[in-house]
Formats: C-alpha cells, sequence, structure tokens
C-alpha cells in the first residue's frame, strides 16, 4: 500500500464520477483540477466542475490537498481497492440484502457472462479455496 493511502474504515460511496475521478488521480499519482479534467476529457467536464468533485471527495476524507504554487494538488489517502470493495459491499448489503451468490445468480441469469467467463470465475472460486 502506498504511504497515506489507508484502508477503508467506513463505507465509502462514490458516484460514478468520482470514482472516475479517483482513478485518474491515482494514475496521475496526485494532480490539479486541470490535470485531472484533461485526463477525463472525454467526459466532457469542465475543469470547475472537476474542482469541485475534487473539493467534495476531499470533504469525505478520500483525497487530501495542499498548494504547490498557483495550483492545488490532490492525492487519495484511500486505497482504490478498497474502496471498490466498500462500493460493491454496499451494493450487495442494497440490492441483495448482504447476500453474494444472490449478485452471481442474478449475473449469471441476466446473460452478464458468456461460458468462457462462467469457466474462468470457476477456476477462481476453485484457486480462492485452495488458498484458505
Amino acid at each position: 500500500m502506498a504511504h497515506g493511502v489507508s484502508r477503508v474504515k467506513k463505507s465509502v460511496k462514490l458516484s460514478d464520477q468520482q470514482f472516475q475521478v479517483v482513478q485518474a488521480l491515482n494514475k496521475l499519482g496526485g494532480a490539479s483540477a486541470r490535470e485531472v479534467q484533461q485526463e477525463l476529457n472525454h467526459l466532457g467536464l469542465a475543469h470547475t466542475t472537476i474542482g469541485t468533485v475534487m473539493s467534495r471527495l476531499e470533504k469525505k476524507g478520500v483525497l487530501s490537498s495542499k498548494v504547490q504554487g498557483r495550483e492545488r494538488i490532490y492525492r487519495c489517502t484511500v486505497d482504490e481497492g478498497a474502496i471498490r470493495q466498500s462500493m460493491v459491499n454496499s451494493m450487495i448489503s442494497t440490492l441483495f440484502k448482504g447476500d453474494s451468490k444472490a449478485l452471481m445468480a442474478y449475473l449469471v441469469s441476466e446473460g452478464e457472462f458468456d461460458i468462457d467467463e462462467l469457466d474462468e470465475l470457476k477456476k477462481l472460486v476453485q484457486h480462492g479455496e485452495d488458498n484458505d
């Protein structure tokens, strides 16, 4: 785990846009709102919108910032994987009453996986059981 990055201690719920900002910051290693906007150029968001999102993420404790020259540089304070895990756990709890098998059954029944992907998932499950 990178220096200054912590695991999620409480449930972190981020919008898609917020999570994309976190991913961009992790890719850049730390950046200004303008640099993140350039990284997320495909979203067509204004630099001020990105700045607002980053400010809100800082208030949530997901980012920290410091002023360098004339710009505020943001860094993630929470591990991206831990955020993802928290968000998935929250979704499973909310939509599937805490039953992760129900989520998998739903995804399979909706055709979200082809047969090769199901074989890969089976191998992942078997590998996980072998490591227990």
